[in-house]
């Protein structure tokens, strides 16, 4: 039996690292361009969900969050991350 909850966070996470190294160029890519591109595949994707993503993947080294004081963050692709 396929998890497809599973499967919608696995595959979340690979377009996040996907977009991130698509704009490695230009240092990262803002938590709202993240959501767009996830909200491309699923329209109720929250931003919630992608900050969750993003989260899981900074704890495993593979982006880099900056958490600005007015509450936006920018994520950017790591080296473990492109690889």
């Amino acid at each position: 039996m396929i998890d497809m909850q599973k499967l919608r966070r696995e595959f979340v996470r690979w377009m996040l690292l996907i977009t991130l190294n698509n704009a490695r160029a230009s240092g990262g890519a803002s938590e709202n361009l993240l959501r767009q591109v996830i909200n491309s595949e699923y329209a109720d994707a929250t931003a919630l969900e992608v900050r969750g993503e993003l989260d899981y993947l900074e704890e495993r080294s593979l982006v880099k969050i900056i958490r600005h004081p007015d509450g936006h963050w920018v994520a950017d692709i790591t080296r473990w991350g492109i690889d």
